[in-house]
């Protein structure tokens, strides 16, 4: 089954991996590290799977967050998280 990335750009999509994060349990798509694989696949970024493994799971979960804190701070009209723009970059 085919996930639908709605957002258009692959970092929002990314965000979006952690569907209804304000509701009291969240859904991680992302949970394992073989979902991480199929997201990439499906998003587009690789053609295939790249064998993820858990010390990439929780990088990549932490640049989800960094990237979700930066788009809320230039939402809310806020300075740029300093740690954020670190893991971004």
């Amino acid at each position: 089954m085919r996930h639908v990335f709605p957002c258009g750009t692959p970092a929002l999509d990314f965000v979006g991996t952690l569907h209804a994060r304000r509701a009291p349990t969240p859904i991680e798509r992302i949970g394992t590290p073989g979902l991480l694989d199929s997201w990439f696949v499906e998003s587009g970024l690789l053609d295939r799977k790249p064998g993820s493994d858990q010390a990439d799971l929780r990088a990549a979960t932490a640049l989800r967050e960094a990237i979700y804190a930066l788009v809320g701070a230039r939402l809310a009209g806020r300075s740029l998280p300093s740690g954020a723009v670190a893991a971004v970059n």
